[in-house]
């Protein structure tokens, strides 16, 4: 960790840990290590793999289908044990492998670990294991390294830290050895080194302050914790649970009922048993594996790979998406936005190299550059000016044939080339400092000295650049006879304003996120006027809205921090703590939120949330720990996965309402039968019949439905919703109260001898019109697009249930009759009204959500 060695000089750091800067002596080293432990971060205590895997039988709805098994078996119904069992194994081995791939994350971790650090060792420079490394050891790090541990400087120069696996913070980060002000964020923390980090560019002494789980790559593995149950997890746990008490119940009324009417106690033990089975949906496993596998396939085409198949439908309930700045809602590419040319300014679309003095600032930018565009090797920003000279196709050959490379203390950069036998000075760096070496300036291409009133002006448009987020560059050059690189007398030429730009289609995709009423927050380790910027000009930040820094929530007790999360559109400046103090704050103000990320910083954020989602281009360690892997790492395509989240689940609601309003229809059928004193219009294998024919194929064709109209322009589904809410409870009910009546209406007349059969295929053919109902909750069936699975689905149904009543062995084993073209007519009829009482209630109430 940190701690607060940032804060004093790097003397007393060293005096603190009794070192020196000839380093540690050798006698000290194992008192030391066993103080503070080997350099290495070390894994909790896990779940052993035989555990794992009987953890995926713990919810209720598999302990109803164990029961459903067992009753299966007890009845002699050996087909529907055996297929409740393979389910059960199949969708068991499913989240075993899941889970277990899932718990990779902090192994992946172990790669950003350096495994060697050259130290400073009883006087001597020595080069030893990374985890022998030790609090108080003096490290020497130079360019191409590795940070070994988290350290304070002591010296350095001209040192940038790659930092962005930490932090976010796209550009490298300029380090120095000045003490700094308590409570700095880790991102401006100039005098550490972080374990894990590269340097880029420089070399530095420090002193190891932290290691192993001690330092902040440790407290970023200490944080990722196991994922819990998803919401629809959750739901679906309630599922079986209600479904479980409403099956006992139903079972022992209709025993008591059947026991009170005389019935035979063998067939009504029989009978309820049947029943108990029809009303458990054991097909739901299966349908919920198929509605998400068929998703994430869909998710996959539009470039994002779904690693947690429930993870697919939580997608669809997210209320707010908290989206990394950096790579996903912008391209993570500097790119030059605006030239200025003394008394001119003009986008970069704009421009030509036609006009008067655009052809010698992008010279400068072209030749004043160590970077290549051939594998965009180098720095972010000299690669930006690279790409504005090639966009306006200024090129050149000349070679630098001196150079006097960018400082901290010049904050600018010179080098001198040499072109038809004439050498030129070319110089870029920061305007003030340009200007401070500048007498002249070139106003539409002609050269005169360079006045106050030039200079107030070069500052002006400067400062209004740099409060649009831009970061800008002053352009110089000078006619020079010799190599020497001294910057002075210089011609200046003009300004050049960049910034990593928002990726195409964002801000139509954040436009979505708003009709579809979901909210979108940036979280970024960047400034916070930078990610303003960005987030206002994608549609983001709106005024009104509030801007948070690290610093400031940490001064922010839980109760101010939820007093004004919903209002919150941008937080800069933020840690790992930060990231997880405010997806636990939006989960208790009733959010679900998706959280994106590519650093190892995110990790723990992408562990905890309710769906993570990782960028391609990102860490290993964030890939491991997320839900979510975008592979074009764009903000659009976690919309589009919304979308088809929302799909997901709105096709698992259609087979639950088509599943329990059939299922139901049989129980009522019964029920109301020995309500009334009819004989038993079903016999048991006529149930587990019906019931095989329900849960199996047009229940399974409902996965293939097409997406509901306007899907993202309703708003997200209440986080704690059920599966079945209110008014899919009604329709189930009704539904199901007009399958017995029908059904027993036309038991009650018919002929003798064929009562049961006419009920059992009505029963059927009442199902068989209801998958059509169920397509939309909403849309007439007569506008639903052409499904082939459920047309199929249908049609072999119904040809097994002709094989029941006609074919010899099978009508024996069904206790079934003959019917003749009278009694199919009727049944057909009746069986209709159902389509048509449905057809009248959407026409009627069209304006209702669609399920």
């Amino acid at each position: 960790m940190v701690d607060e060695f940032y804060m004093h000089p790097s003397e007393e750091t060293v005096d603190f840990f009794k070192s020196s800067i000839d380093g540690l002596s050798s006698d000290a080293i194992s008192d030391i290590q066993s103080e503070y432990g080997r350099n290495i971060l070390v894994e909790p205590e896990g779940v052993s793999k035989l555990s794992l895997f009987f953890e995926q039988f713990k919810d209720f709805l598999t302990y109803i289908l164990v029961f459903a098994a067992v009753i299966s078996l007890l009845i002699g119904e050996i087909p529907d044990a055996i297929l409740i069992t393979v389910i059960l194994l199949g969708n068991a081995t499913l989240g075993f492998f899941q889970e277990y791939k899932a718990e990779q994350a902090l192994e992946s971790i172990k790669e950003y670990l350096s495994l060697s650090a050259t130290v400073r060792r009883d006087g001597k420079i020595v080069s030893i294991n990374a985890e022998d490394l030790v609090p108080g050891d003096i490290l020497l790090l130079e360019a191409g390294n590795k940070i070994p541990a988290d350290a304070r400087i002591i010296s350095c120069n001209n040192l940038f830290i790659d930092e962005s696996m930490l932090t976010g913070e796209s550009l490298p980060v300029e380090k120095n050895n000045a003490a700094l002000d308590k409570k700095t964020p880790i991102a401006e923390c100039f005098n550490m080194l972080f374990m894990g980090t590269d340097i880029v560019r420089g070399n530095a002494t420090a002193i190891v302050v932290g290691t192993g789980m001690r330092t902040e790559i440790g407290s970023i593995a200490r944080l990722i914790d196991t994922k819990e149950q998803t919401y629809f997890q959750k739901k679906l746990d309630i599922l079986g649970k209600t479904l479980g008490k409403v099956v006992l119940v139903i079972a022992l009324i209709v025993f008591v009922l059947g026991a009170l009417s005389n019935e035979p106690l063998v067939e009504m033990a029989l009978i309820s048993l049947s029943l108990a089975v029809a009303a458990i949906p054991e097909g739901l496993p299966a349908v919920v594996t198929i509605s998400l596998s068929l998703g994430v396939r869909k998710m996959a085409i539009f470039n994002a790979i779904v690693k947690r198949l429930p993870a697919a439908e939580t997608l669809g309930s997210c209320t707010v998406i908290c989206s990394d700045k950096t790579g996903t809602i912008t391209k993570n590419m500097m790119t030059v936005r605006m030239l200025y040319i003394p008394g001119q300014e003009l986008f970069i679309e704009d421009a030509s190299a036609d006009v008067a003095g655009v052809q010698i600032l992008m010279k400068i930018g072209f030749y004043c550059n160590s970077s290549s565009l051939e594998g965009r090797i180098g720095d972010p920003t000299e690669l930006a000016l690279l790409d504005s000279a090639q966009a306006l196709e200024v090129s050149g050959h000349s070679a630098q044939v001196a150079i006097n490379p960018f400082d901290s203390e010049r904050k600018r950069m010179s080098v001198i080339c040499t072109e038809d036998g004439k050498n030129t000075l070319y110089c870029k760096g920061a305007t003030e400092q340009v200007l401070n070496i500048c007498d002249r300036i070139m106003i539409e291409g002609e050269i005169r000295p360079i006045l106050q009133e030039d200079k107030d002006a070069i500052i002006r448009t400067n400062d209004k650049y740099a409060s649009m987020a831009m970061r800008v560059l002053g352009f110089a050059y000078s006619p020079v006879s010799g190599l020497d690189t001294k910057e002075d007398n210089l011609i200046f030429a003009g300004l050049q304003a960049m910034i990593d730009p928002p990726k195409d289609g964002v801000k139509d995709a954040i436009s979505k996120c708003a009709h579809a009423g979901i909210r979108v927050v940036m979280i970024t380790g960047d400034h916070a006027l930078t990610a303003k910027a960005i987030a206002k000009e994608v549609g983001i930040f709106s005024e009104g809205d509030i801007v948070l820094t690290g610093i400031e929530i940490d001064q922010m007790d839980d109760k101010s921090l939820l007093a004004v999360v919903k209002k919150v559109t941008i937080y800069a400046r933020v840690n790992p703590e930060h990231k997880l103090r405010i997806i636990q704050t939006l989960r208790e103000s009733g959010d679900i939120m998706a959280m994106t990320g590519d650093g190892v910083n995110d990790a723990p954020a992408l562990k905890n949330a309710d769906i993570g989602v990782a960028m391609n281009s990102g860490t290993d360690v964030a890939k491991e720990s997320a839900d979510m892997v975008l592979l074009d790492d764009n903000f659009a395509t976690i919309v589009a996965s919304v979308e088809e989240g929302r799909h997901i689940f709105d096709n698992i609601r259609k087979f639950v309402r088509y599943l329990l309003s059939t299922n139901f229809g049989e129980v009522f059928t019964i029920f109301l039968a020995s309500l009334v004193g009819f004989p038993l219009p079903l016999v048991a294998v006529q149930i587990l019949w019906i019931n095989l024919l329900t849960d199996g194929l047009p229940a399974l064709s409902l996965a293939f439905e097409d997406k509901e109209p306007a899907i993202m322009e309703r708003p997200p589904r209440k986080p704690h919703e059920n599966i079945v809410d209110r008014s899919m409870a009604i329709n189930i009910g009704y539904t199901g109260l007009i399958m017995a009546i029908g059904t027993l209406y036309l038991y009650s007349i018919a002929p003798e001898g064929k009562g049961m059969t006419i009920a059992f295929t009505t029963l059927v053919l009442f199902q068989l019109v209801n998958v059509f109902n169920c397509r939309s909750f909403t849309e007439s069936v007569f506008s639903r697009r052409y499904n082939k699975y459920l047309i199929g689905a249908v049609l072999i149904s119904l040809a097994l249930q002709l094989m029941v009543i006609y074919a010899d062995p099978l009508s024996g084993v069904f206790r079934t009759e003959v019917l003749g073209a009278r009694e199919w007519v009727l049944m057909i009829l009746v069986s209709s009204s159902l389509l048509i009482i449905e057809e009248a209630r959407k026409l009627l109430f069209t304006k209702r959500p669609s399920l």
